[in-house]
């Protein structure tokens, strides 16, 4: 099987257990960290609850035999890590995003 594959099992296994459980997509993440901060006093984040699970999927492939399944979680718990990351960042600023192009742009615009 292609990542292409990989990436398209992952995210139709999203949909379907957000079905099951979230109607909303799986979305449980955010529930399961606040239980855990209460009962522990930890402070852990929505996207450190996504991390663990994605070393849990890691842990998993050296466990044993090679199941998919393992795989397709890691890849589906690491994109809802990045879109928890991506929520918490301020929205970028046509003006500056111009700047930071320009600045990195290693043949910019001749100006006369």
């Amino acid at each position: 099987m292609d990542a292409p594959r990989f990436l398209q099992n992952a995210s139709e296994l999203m949909a379907q257990r957000g079905i099951e459980r979230d109607n909303e997509g799986e979305r449980s993440m955010a529930r399961c960290v606040a239980s855990f901060n209460a009962m522990t006093g930890h402070n852990l984040t929505t996207e450190d609850g996504w991390q663990f699970m994605v070393f849990l999927k890691f842990a998993r492939m050296q466990g044993g035999a090679f199941k998919q399944d393992d795989y397709e979680d890691a890849v589906a718990y690491t994109a809802l890590m990045a879109e928890e990351a991506v929520s918490k960042q301020e929205p970028i600023k046509v003006d500056t995003w111009k700047l930071q192009l320009r600045q990195s742009d290693p043949y910019p615009p001749h100006e006369t």
